[in-house]
């Protein structure tokens, strides 16, 4: 039992390191990449609100298809923004896009042709299929929400000893990352040691 337990830990480590180094690739590179997330139920049943995604960026998924679903910069969708939509068909003014569960394009509305330079990347898919990550979307909240905690009060912490402002979001970024370093470093000594 235990051991099934470490190797789900181990597994649940590498998943969340893959994820993390492909978002930090992403930045590094330019380009949007790694998991993201739907907040509405435009694509049920394919991504229900909160289910996760892998995002490949243009450059490396190529040039999209009818039936490939895409995130692009909408312009005039929920006041513009990301979008995650299925291209349903393609015009010489550009391509046309639709939420799986909605009940037409979204060029029948507001939104005009999507243009090639408005897309940020193809959702993942394997044998034609969504590759869905369920609940990242709730993780990904509550994550958010002990980090911003956590933020606050080391700037509190950080005022008090120092007399300076707090730590910007990448400066929390960095000790946070260095601090999980450690602790994996720690354990994984540990763990090493009491199977000796």
């Amino acid at each position: 039992m235990g051991r099934l337990l470490s190797l789900g830990a181990n597994t649940l480590v590498v998943i969340v390191v893959v994820m993390a180094a492909l978002t930090v690739i992403g930045a590094v590179l330019g380009l949007p990449m790694g998991v993201a997330y739907v907040e509405t139920d435009s694509m049920s049943p394919t991504l229900d609100p909160g289910d996760g995604f892998v995002l490949v960026p243009s450059a490396l998924a190529g040039p999209p298809e009818v039936g490939d679903v895409v995130v692009f910069e909408a312009k005039e969708l929920r006041g513009g923004g990301p979008t995650t939509h299925r291209i349903v068909g393609e015009t010489e003014r550009g391509y046309m896009t639709q939420g799986d569960n909605n009940n037409a394009p979204d060029q029948a509305a507001d939104e005009p042709p999507v243009q090639t330079t408005q897309i940020n990347g193809r959702v993942l898919q394997v044998g034609g299929t969504v590759v869905s990550i369920p609940y990242v979307g709730a993780i990904t909240e509550e994550t958010r929400g002990i980090l911003d905690t956590a933020r606050q009060r080391m700037d509190v912490l950080t005022w008090r000893l120092t007399n300076t402002s707090g730590l910007s979001t990448t400066q929390f970024g960095y000790v946070l990352t260095i601090l999980l370093v450690a602790l994996y470093g720690i354990e994984s000594i540990r763990t090493r040691e009491g199977s000796k």
